[in-house]
């Protein structure tokens, strides 16, 4: 028996031992698969972040791309638009340049104001153009009135008619339309 037993005992010394031995061997596999598995889902991980990185870097270019071509459009939107307003401003200058160019040039060639110079002056006359006429009628003495106009004589206004005597002879006389005075009366 006591070999019997000490045959188990061996037995069982063995087992402990083998047992013993494999527990380190699964541990290490245990371990190496954590590793492993660790190691992969580091791995996993980094390529994921990595790849978040990539993306995000990717929809940030983009985004700046675009950005950067609309801020460039709105300038150049900006700089079209300020163009043509110049453009208008100019062309309005130079449209009132132009008229007032030709008033002018107007007004020294006929001696004529223009405009608001017009109705300035003859807001100033103080007699009407039936009282001018019946002035001018009496230095026509017998005249048949053919033309009558209302124009501007050193920046005065004057009332100026035009009377047929006979067959070929011709009077004008100008009145002041401020004062009433006959300022010119001439035959030809």
């Amino acid at each position: 028996m006591k070999k019997l037993l000490g045959a188990a005992i061996v037995t069982l010394g063995m087992a402990a031992t083998a047992a013993g031995a494999q527990e380190p061997v699964r541990h290490a596999v245990n371990e190496a698969g954590h590793a492993t598995a660790h190691a992969g889902k580091t791995v996993a991980k980094g390529t994921r972040h990595a790849a978040n990185e990539a993306g995000h870097a990717t929809a940030h270019a983009a985004k700046t791309t675009a950005k950067t071509t609309r801020h460039v459009a709105n300038e150049a939107g900006h700089a079209t638009a300020h163009a043509a307003k110049t453009t208008a401003a100019g062309a309005r200058h130079a449209g009132n340049e132009v008229g007032h160019t030709t008033a002018h040039a107007a007004k020294v060639v006929t001696g004529q104001p223009t405009g608001r110079e017009t109705q300035a002056m003859w807001s100033r006359a103080q007699v009407s153009q039936a009282t001018a006429l019946s002035t001018a009628q009496a230095q026509a003495r017998g005249g048949t009135l053919y033309e009558q106009n209302r124009e501007a004589r050193n920046g005065q206004p004057v009332y100026e008619f035009k009377f047929r005597m006979g067959t070929s002879a011709k009077q004008k006389v100008v009145v002041d339309a401020v004062t009433g005075r006959v300022l010119e009366s001439s035959r030809s």
